[in-house]
């Protein structure tokens, strides 16, 4: 079960049924169980369609803000406090499986994920007037002799990876957040120093 799921979910024990319900939904399986979906409290700013699945590419408010999931694994996602945005965009969230090269001085440790947003005329746009929260899970599993305290969220400028500011670790959850102001590419990326990486300017 993916880790993003507990923390994105509604406070509380959930029982299989809700569990089942959620999981499906997380994996853009509509939801069989009609039972189980109506006593199943809400993800936390997670929308779904009428068939129960969760949304990749999802229209956000600039008024109430809102939370893009990745919905293939559940391991990265956006979040727009209301107010930070000043129009309403799309955005999405998806893999990206051919990524730029990793630093030699870093290792990886999560799958790189493309965001994008899309203002209401369709156009692709990666600069945004407002900062907004990047968060994603990295694998325990490639961490090595990585220090975990050094581990940061990187955004790709179409020429380098730059690490994002204000990053915050959930070790418990394999998580980590950092802001951002531009879209592309993000990863979570780690080294085995004791020195923490200088964080970019306005990223």
């Amino acid at each position: 079960m993916p880790k993003l799921l507990s923390i994105l979910s509604v406070g509380g024990t959930i029982g299989l049924a809700t569990y089942l319900f959620m999981f499906s939904s997380l994996l853009g399986f509509p939801v069989s169980n009609p039972q189980a979906a109506a006593s199943t409290a809400p993800l936390a700013g997670i929308e779904t369609d009428s068939s129960g699945t969760v949304k990749s590419v999802l229209l956000v408010s600039a008024e109430h803000g809102g939370t893009v999931l990745n919905r293939s694994d559940a391991h990265a996602y956006l979040k727009i406090n209301p107010g930070a945005l000043k129009a309403d965009y799309t955005f999405s969230v998806l893999w990206n499986n051919n990524p730029a090269a990793t630093p030699s001085n870093l290792s990886k440790v999560s799958r790189v994920y493309d965001f994008k947003a899309k203002n209401s005329a369709g156009t692709n746009i990666s600069d945004l007037e407002g900062r907004v929260q990047v968060c994603v899970v990295y694998d325990p599993n490639l961490m090595g002799s990585i220090v975990k305290e050094n581990l940061r969220v990187y955004r790709h400028d179409g020429k380098e990876w730059k690490v994002l500011a204000n990053t915050s670790l959930n070790a418990a959850d394999h998580l980590v957040c950092g802001d951002t102001t531009h879209f592309s590419d993000f990863g979570v990326f780690g080294s085995t120093t004791a020195s923490t990486p200088n964080v970019g300017g306005n990223l």
